[in-house]
């Protein structure tokens, strides 16, 4: 290429680099690939729960002979176990790395961890039919990997908060994290028509072209802090310095190794990571058994299962942006920030638990158990105003170590909590067998909430600053900008 074809180059970057400046703010465009960053990470994860149920054969024990169906695709005669086994696995992979995720963004940066683990988690979502057809054992070792790279955006995502976004708007952005509600809503949805029409193997491609598509973008337009993003503008830049620094205590620093037995030993960051604990249990059950739920005991086809098992993650998503927004303004408005975590943890903890137990006690007609199942998770939006965005308010410089240790034990829960429901309904999936499940679910979720409000804090831990000799510290409340 000569020197005019480089010029011209030059010349159509800087263009785009100025059109870009003045359409949208760096912060904002954060804010949409967060959103849908979460959104692809669930869609690479889900695709799998509703694929399966036109993937297996029922009530057939060889795990080795294949048929075709319908749509002229390959099914697998997968027991029931082998089945709750390769949804659970993704799991261990997820528990196993989530907290190095955790590290590795607070040392590398959350540009670069968050990026590579959806391309690559894109790259084997589209090989995953033909790993299928190889063998079992090479579909479940992907799904294993598929755990441990998905598992590292989520972490990042407080880091990216307390590097992007001023203390006391940080419930609106940890919003985002739900997004991943919104990959679910579309993805369910979406796959189920494309089974019925395109077969089953259609799932993967789409969505693991999605991931790639969005991969490129994040790697263009993301960077770890407004200080090396080549775009942002000065007025920008300038304005968001500004906000952190009036909200943030003066005068401390980071201390140059991770204080770790201050962090074991601290209370707060062990109520985080019960609360979270007892969610992922509640969570990642509902979210892999879900479609199987509604197949099994509501009894409805497939193309409508995909479409009933969206509207739940709707209603999440939408309380997650009101429940984060009413924290922010009440935080603003003089109310302490661990009164308002512990508000909303009645909302996100109790009244879901409550929810739980009358859909296993109750044997409700279809429309009212499709109303339940949607208001539980619709409550369970707001933990974007409690356990989500707590590791920012008590330790911001360790923000995601935090997040991701409560995700590996949430993780370990989840998937035990996998295994629990397919050994409680190996003998038949029916309203008796599901009953002992959310009973169980919902004792889990109540004490989780209930250790919150017992252990729970709002405020900066000492250990999050370096102290220098003769230095006195203490644990401080944010306060609102000024006026």
């Amino acid at each position: 290429m000569g020197q005019q074809g480089k010029y011209y180059i030059i010349m159509f970057k800087h263009y785009l680099n100025l059109k870009f400046e003045g359409f949208l703010s760096c912060t904002t465009v954060l804010y949409l690939m967060i959103i849908t960053g979460c959104g692809v990470n669930y869609m690479l994860r889900m695709n799998l729960v509703i694929a399966i149920i036109d993937m297996t054969k029922p009530n057939n024990f060889n795990s080795t002979k294949l048929t075709t169906n319908s749509t002229n695709s390959v099914s697998f005669n997968w027991t029931i176990l082998q089945k709750t086994e390769i949804l659970s696995i993704f799991l261990w992979g997820y528990t196993l790395t989530v907290f190095i995720g955790g590290r590795l963004a607070e040392t590398y940066g959350a540009r670069w961890v968050t990026g590579i683990a959806i391309s690559i988690g894109s790259l084997i979502t589209l090989l995953f039919p033909l790993i299928c057809k190889v063998h079992y054992n090479f579909a479940l070792a992907s799904r294993f990997l598929m755990g441990i790279l998905l598992s590292a955006p989520f972490p990042c995502i407080p880091l990216l908060a307390v590097n992007w976004i001023p203390p006391l708007d940080r419930s609106k952005f940890t919003s985002n994290f739900m997004a991943q509600s919104l990959g679910s809503a579309i993805t369910l949805p979406i796959c189920g028509y494309f089974i019925v029409y395109l077969g089953w193997e259609s799932v993967f491609y789409l969505s693991g072209a999605v991931g790639l598509f969005w991969s490129s973008i994040w790697f263009y337009t993301i960077y770890d802090t407004p200080y090396v993003h080549p775009r942002i503008s000065f007025n920008e830049k300038s304005q968001l310095l500004k906000d952190m620094k009036e909200q943030t205590v003066n005068n401390q620093r980071k201390p140059s190794k991770v204080p770790w037995r201050s962090m074991l030993t601290s209370v707060p960051v062990w109520a985080v990571i019960v609360t979270q604990t007892g969610n992922s249990f509640y969570h990642l059950i509902y979210v892999t058994q879900l479609p199987t739920y509604i197949n099994d005991v509501l009894g409805f086809k497939i193309s409508d299962n995909g479409l009933i098992s969206s509207l739940p993650y709707i209603g999440n998503y939408i309380f997650a942006c009101i429940g984060s927004y009413l924290a922010d303004c009440i935080r603003k408005n003089g109310i302490s920030t661990t009164m308002t975590r512990k508000i909303f943890i009645v909302v996100s903890f109790f009244i879901p638990s409550i929810l739980l137990i009358i859909l296993g006690l109750q044997k409700l007609s279809y429309p009212y158990a499709v109303t339940v199942l949607i208001l539980i998770h619709s409550f369970k939006g707001c933990n974007t105003a409690n356990f989500l965005v707590n590791s920012t308010d008590i330790a911001p410089n360790y923000a995601a170590t935090i997040f991701g240790a409560g995700l590996t034990f949430g993780s370990l829960a989840g998937y035990f909590g996998n295994i629990m429901v397919g050994w409680l309904t190996k003998e038949g999936s029916n309203f008796e067998s599901w009953k002992m499940v959310f009973i169980i679910i919902s004792s889990v979720n109540f004490l989780a909430g209930l250790f919150f409000i017992l252990f729970g804090s709002g405020n900066i831990q000492k250990w999050n600053y370096e102290i220098s000799k003769g230095e006195v510290t203490k644990e401080v409340e944010l306060k609102p900008l000024k006026s």
